[in-house]
């Protein structure tokens, strides 16, 4: 067992004397919560040094219900989400932190760190998203000759995973996007380029559609 396990456990065994505070006073529980505070949060830094992101991030969470200001807590947090892509979420806790405490060199060099991340998400996704309609636009459905042969998934000239693609876009959630409409345009014209960018920006629009 490492180091960062063994700390883990030990901040779990000082939590379970004050974790279940039902029987103190209330003297007793203000005298225990900074104890509470101080083992979630050291437990939770060593989770994330443990690669358990998903209980470093609850662990922050607990402390956030005690202490919805503390920062070390929105600042681990953030970086747990960072860990489980979730950038969104990672954004909103560093942004809240830095209302918090703006000064804070630790969470805006995390900061900087989040917005690198954001970018070479999006960098890939827009070179994967493109190579992926570019090679579909090439494509030639080998029943686009015989009328009586074809299905829904070829109804426009398009092989099965392009008429996918086209189908999510013509969802009723996402109809009434102009950045669905424009990719539709572009793959029954084989604009990949075009797909790729109203396909990035509809899914940063409504990124729960699913199909149906």
């Amino acid at each position: 067992m490492g180091k960062y396990a063994r700390a883990s456990k030990r901040y779990e065994k000082a939590l379970s004397f004050v974790e279940y505070d039902s029987s103190f006073s209330e003297e007793e529980k203000q005298l225990s919560k900074p104890l509470k505070l101080s083992c979630k949060l050291n437990n939770a830094a060593c989770k994330l040094k443990l690669k358990d992101f998903k209980e470093a991030k609850e662990l922050c969470t607990e402390v956030l219900e005690l202490d919805s200001t503390n920062v070390k807590a929105l600042y681990r947090k953030a970086q747990a989400h960072m860990h489980l892509v979730d950038l969104d979420l990672a954004e909103a806790d560093i942004k809240r932190a830095l209302e918090i405490d703006p000064d804070n060199r630790d969470v805006k060099m995390g900061y900087m760190r989040l917005k690198e991340k954001v970018k070479e998400y999006k960098r890939r996704d827009a070179k994967l998203y493109k190579n992926m309609i570019s090679k579909l636009s090439k494509l030639e459905d080998p029943d686009a000759n015989d009328q009586g042969s074809r299905g829904p998934s070829n109804k426009h000239g398009l092989w099965p995973l392009a008429a996918l693609l086209r189908r999510l876009f013509t969802t009723n959630g996402s109809k009434g996007s102009i950045h669905a409409v424009a990719c539709v345009e572009a793959i029954d014209s084989g604009d990949a380029s075009g797909c790729s960018l109203h396909g990035l920006l509809y899914a940063e629009q409504c990124s729960g559609n699913r199909l149906h």
